[in-house]
């Protein structure tokens, strides 16, 4: 459960942060992710973006960490979980996966913010 929560507490925080950096007067920091489309990417775009965006897309693992249980291997294997998908959603050899909800993204900037859940939840989610 406590892994879980570091999951669902980085996809919230990493929603709301996505939805900050489309934003016009901060977008200069996520640009440069989005210089290729949906035909374009791989995993290696997953983290391809400004210095400051990994840091701050990580503050929202580490909030059950601070308020729940500090639990070092649940903290580590939730970032490597994370980490992990963060790869497979920008490549489309993944999609039979994971989906191609992030890939979309790319082609459609507007939606899906972060993962299909939420999307689903907050109404960003875009279907081709």
């Amino acid at each position: 459960m406590l892994l879980l929560s570091h999951i669902i507490s980085y996809d919230i925080w990493y929603y709301i942060l996505h939805i900050m950096l489309h934003n016009r007067h901060l977008y200069f920091l996520h640009k440069k992710h989005h210089k290729k489309r949906y035909n374009e990417l791989t995993y290696l775009d997953a983290y391809s973006g400004e210095i400051i965006e990994m840091p701050l897309q990580s503050v929202g693992l580490l909030v059950p960490y601070v308020i729940i249980e500090k639990n070092n291997v649940i903290l580590f294997s939730a970032f490597i979980y994370i980490f992990v998908r963060g790869l497979m959603e920008h490549d489309k050899r993944f999609i039979w996966l994971v989906g191609d909800h992030h890939i979309l993204h790319h082609t459609y900037p507007n939606y899906n913010y972060g993962e299909k859940w939420i999307d689903n939840l907050i109404g960003t989610n875009k279907n081709e």
